[in-house]
């Protein structure tokens, strides 16, 4: 055999694979364009289905009556595609315990609302003297004796001003990066500087000062060292403060 020969026989193979490739492209072009189809067939035919019902997921302190009631009018009877998603998601995120909201209307009828709940890190008194939440944004919201665990720290300050948003976010970092040490948290607020927030301890209501910008865990550390010392609880040495910010070292203010 000569070397024209082999040459030609090592050709074929690579021929045939280039004439497969046109009929492979077709044949995915042809898929994508079935599926692509049958998408828009399906989603043609699921709008014009109608809703019987609602049914609310993920909800605890959201009535789900309530909501029902609310929506039903403009939900109930009415075909999918005919019904305002953006308007009934606004509805629902009035409900201040409401963080976010996921809708799903389904084929079978049924319209779905998955609600993603506020979780308060801690309360607020406002100006009425009346208990509110906190979540971890600083957003303030009505208190319930519903929620599971009401054991939380007292945020004091002015709702809805720059630093009160600071201290909740602060408390979240805690929460985070020292769970061990929240248990002492009776109320924290802004100190004196940008930086600096007061803490009053849990125990012994000491006035615990602390910097957000050097690290929570050596700093709240400090505390449990100072609680094993032979000052802490002496009354006869009146403490004004603990001062957590420096390094290596603690600062006790006492009452002159």
């Amino acid at each position: 055999m000569t070397d024209a020969e082999n040459m030609n026989e090592l050709d074929e193979p690579v021929s045939q694979k280039r004439n497969k490739r046109p009929w492979l492209i077709l044949s995915l072009l042809i898929v994508i364009l079935a599926i692509t189809a049958l998408s828009l067939i399906s989603d043609s035919w699921r709008d014009n289905r109608s809703i019987d019902y609602i049914r609310v997921y993920g909800n605890s302190m959201v009535n789900s009556s309530d909501l029902n009631d609310t929506l039903e009018s403009i939900i109930t009877g009415k075909y999918i595609k005919d019904i305002d998603i953006a308007g009934i998601t606004e509805i629902i995120m009035q409900n201040s315990f409401v963080d976010e909201v996921r809708i799903n209307p389904l084929f079978n009828g049924e319209f779905q609302i998955f609600i993603t709940e506020r979780k308060p890190i801690a309360i607020t008194i406002n100006q009425d003297g009346e208990l509110q939440f906190v979540d971890a944004s600083g957003f303030v919201f009505p208190y319930s004796e519903k929620f599971p665990d009401n054991d939380f720290p007292v945020i004091r300050g002015i709702s809805g001003n720059d630093r009160f948003i600071q201290v909740a976010s602060l408390l979240n970092r805690i929460i985070n990066e020292s769970s061990e040490y929240l248990g002492i948290i009776s109320e924290i607020m802004p100190g004196r500087g940008h930086n600096t927030f007061d803490i009053i301890s849990s125990d012994y209501a000491y006035r615990l000062i602390i910097d957000s910008r050097t690290n929570l865990n050596e700093q709240l550390k400090k505390y449990y060292t100072f609680l094993g010392s032979s000052i802490c609880g002496n009354e006869k040495i009146k403490i004004d403060y603990l001062d957590l910010r420096w390094e290596k070292r603690l600062v006790i203010g006492k009452l002159t």
